[in-house]
């Protein structure tokens, strides 16, 4: 849409509010792209899916008499360091428990969270074949998102290729001579 106003000289809300006068959802169910990046080096996804499998989680919420679905993914961590890694290379948001440290003199604690619909389902859909311990809840989550809000954005190949490579990726050689 901020093309469209910037190629008539508009501003981006003349060109919401026209499409919707005219009846046009410009953002079913809310949702807009994945804003996340993902990482294409397979050490990353690894450390990626290792963190999320060992210090995160993965929240869904759905209520079965309408369409209200949430999501969250969170990785917890004392180590500033790892939250900076996590916003430099996905995304997402920190917050920090600072009062932990006045209630009991713990380290303040960051979580590292992902709320929208289409940047979990792009980060999941990237780790899921390296996920052990909630490789299940992430296949029940990518299919809410599927179901809920039509979200096919990556293809479960993706992490296959970066780790594989691009000469080992499957390819289709068309019939077999013997058929």
């Amino acid at each position: 849409m901020v093309d469209i106003a910037t190629a008539i000289g508009v501003s981006h809300s003349t060109v919401q509010r026209t499409l919707s006068a005219a009846g046009v959802k410009t953002r079913p169910y809310g949702l807009r792209r994945a804003t996340v990046r993902i990482p294409t080096d397979a050490a990353k996804l690894g450390y990626l899916a290792g963190l999320l499998d060992g210090e995160g989680s993965i929240q869904i919420r759905s209520k079965h008499s309408g369409r209200s679905v949430a999501c969250k993914i969170a990785i917890y961590s004392t180590t500033r360091g790892v939250m900076d890694w996590l916003l430099a290379e996905i995304g997402g948001v920190v917050l920090w428990d600072e009062a932990r440290m006045k209630r009991r003199g713990w380290k303040p604690i960051g979580a590292w969270c992902l709320y929208r619909a289409r940047d979990v389902s792009a980060v999941l859909e990237a780790i899921a074949p390296l996920l052990i311990v909630k490789a299940d809840l992430s296949v029940r989550a990518m299919k809410l998102f599927r179901d809920s809000f039509g979200i096919h954005d990556s293809p479960p190949t993706t992490t296959h290729e970066i780790l594989s490579g691009p000469s080992h990726s499957p390819k289709s050689t068309g019939p077999s001579a013997g058929s």
